[in-house]
Formats: C-alpha cells, structure tokens, sequence
C-alpha cells in the first residue's frame, strides 16, 4: 500500500514513531521498488493491514471539503494459486487505486502548501489521462506510444493500464 504525494512516493504500512518524516521511496521504469509487503491468509488480516495504511495517508482540510486527500493511494494485491493436481501456478495482479480528486483553484481558494498539492494531484491526473487516450486510440491509427514517464501515477500503474490487463474505473461522483 503506497501513496503518491507530490510526485513522492511513500509506504503507507511503514510504522511511524512521532514527529518522525516518512521515507521517500525510489522508483524508474522497469524497476522494482522497495515496498514492504505483507502475506496474508484471510480477510481479517487484509482489512486490519488496509486500516493501518488508510490512518498514514495524506490528508488535509481545503475550504471544499474537510477530509480531503492530498496524495493517490495505490494498493496492490498479488494472487497465487497453486493448483493441486497439476504442478500449476497462477498469479494475478490486483491494484485498487483511490485517485485524489481534481482541483480548480478559483473554487478551493488553495494557496501555500494546498496550491502545490492541488498543482501535482492535476498533473498527474493530466498524465493519467494522456496515457488512457492513447491507449484507447483504435489499432491501425495508434501512431504514438503512451508514455508512462512523465508521473509517478502512471509509471506505477503501467502494468494495469496497458498490455494484458483489464483496467474498471469507477467514480463516487
């Protein structure tokens, strides 16, 4: 569980001692970066870890909503199953994205530190939607290849966003 803030990547399940920054994670392209997994057996133990990253995320109070989130927050479950019969494994990839909302300034009236924040949520969410249009172009016309570079969102989200992947959006507006 991780999130994204300001271009910043962060472990949510990392235990914070008080007054203690958080670290800063590394990634590029083609690389793994070093997140703290978990294995879990049972739903009681998804949730409990899920509550405890949930409690680490950014947020913050803007003049249009008290509780707003400041960072993306990216989950990623990983499923294998080993098949009994048969010296078969399968694995599957699952990652459940909570995208920070869209911010104009004229209606937040963010300055400061909430007007940088709001400044990098947009441009990621502006790079997110560059990489969905030009995935979505149809075969034969697809000139350009998406570029996942240009933000952290879509440099982690590249494996469930294009190749053979199944990507659901849903929105709670």
């Amino acid at each position: 569980m991780m999130e994204i803030y300001n271009e910043d990547v962060f472990d949510l399940s990392e235990e914070l001692e008080k007054n203690k920054q958080r670290t800063k994670l590394k990634i590029a392209e083609n690389k793994a970066i070093n997140l703290r997994s978990l294995s879990v057996s049972n739903q009681e133990e998804v949730a409990s870890f899920l509550e405890k990253g949930y409690r680490n995320r950014s947020i913050a109070a803007t003049k249009m909503n008290a509780h707003s989130s400041r960072a993306h927050t990216i989950v990623t479950i990983y499923v294998k199953q080993i098949q009994s019969n048969a010296k078969a494994t399968l694995s599957s990839q699952i990652s459940i994205v909570d995208l920070a909302g869209s911010e104009r300034v004229g209606k937040s009236k963010a300055t400061g530190k909430r007007l940088k924040e709001g400044a990098k949520i947009n441009t990621s969410l502006l790079h997110l939607g560059n990489v969905i249009r030009t995935l979505a172009k149809k075969p034969g016309h697809q000139n350009e290849k998406p570029i996942y570079r240009d933000s952290k969102l879509t440099l982690l989200l590249k494996d469930s966003l294009g190749g053979n992947s199944k990507t659901v959006m849903a929105s709670t507006k």
